[in-house]
C-alpha cells in the first residue's frame, strides 16, 4: 500500500452493507444512499454479476460515506 494511502474495507463487506441499507433487511433507511439500488432484489442481482465480472469500480461505489455511516449505520450497531 502506497505512503498515506487509507486501507479499503473488503468489497464483499460493502456489498453486505449496502444491501442491509437499502431496506433488505429492517425497513427503510432515514436517508438517500448514494448510489443504491432501486431494490435489495436488484442488488442481490448486481452484486454477484459484478463479482463475476470483477468489476471493482461497482463493487467500491457500494460502499457507504461517511455522513451515510454516521446517520445510517452507526446509530443501528448494537451497543454491547
Amino acid at each position: 500500500m502506497p505512503p498515506g494511502a487509507r486501507p479499503r474495507p473488503p468489497l464483499v463487506l460493502a456489498a453486505a452493507l449496502a444491501l442491509v441499507l437499502s431496506g433488505g433487511c429492517a425497513g427503510e433507511p432515514s436517508l438517500s444512499l448514494e448510489g443504491a439500488a432501486p431494490s435489495p432484489e436488484a442488488l442481490a442481482r448486481e452484486v454477484p454479476e459484478a463479482v463475476a465480472a470483477r468489476d471493482r469500480r461497482f463493487l467500491a461505489s457500494l460502499a457507504v460515506n461517511g455522513q451515510e455511516f454516521r446517520q445510517a449505520v452507526w446509530p443501528e450497531l448494537p451497543s454491547s
